[in-house]
């Protein structure tokens, strides 16, 4: 159990609060101003309902994306594969406020991982990664703090 928790500490990082697509997309470009080199995938999804006062609609419910460190210091073989949490991520401390369906919420990124391995079998590079990820999101947050 412990090794499981020590792999969901290093691939699961949080926001500090929810964000939108837009600020979502603001994140990336930290991570592209910081030699990341990022690819990433929105679906949209929207309504139409005349009975409604908004009849219709859209919004990203979903981001999905690969990540590969760009830095002199990488080898800058190793990419991860990424999404955007649409659901408060267990730990979460920010404030969840009022969900409604059509609202694009975006609660912290979470790196795919190889079912049943644990950390110690993931590659170095990739483990470095996250972390170099979880550091430039971190900063970017504080920077917004100030």
């Amino acid at each position: 159990m412990g090794n499981l928790r020590t792999l969901l500490n290093k691939t699961e990082i949080f926001f500090p609060r929810h964000l939108n697509f837009t600020e979502v997309e603001g994140l990336f470009e930290h991570f592209f101003d910081n030699s990341m080199e990022i690819t990433y995938w929105v679906n949209l999804s929207g309504w139409m309902n005349p009975g409604n006062p908004t009849p219709k609609g859209k919004y990203a419910s979903e981001v999905t994306g690969k990540i590969r460190d760009r830095s002199p210091e990488s080898k800058g073989v190793t990419m991860g594969s990424f999404e955007c949490s649409t659901e408060p991520l267990e730990g979460f401390k920010g404030e969840i406020g009022p969900l409604p369906f059509y609202t694009n919420r975006f609660y912290g990124i979470k790196f795919g991982t190889i079912p049943g391995y644990d950390i110690e079998h993931h590659d170095d590079e990739e483990v470095n990664l996250w972390d170099k990820v979880r550091d430039l999101t971190e900063g970017y947050f504080s920077k917004e703090e100030k």
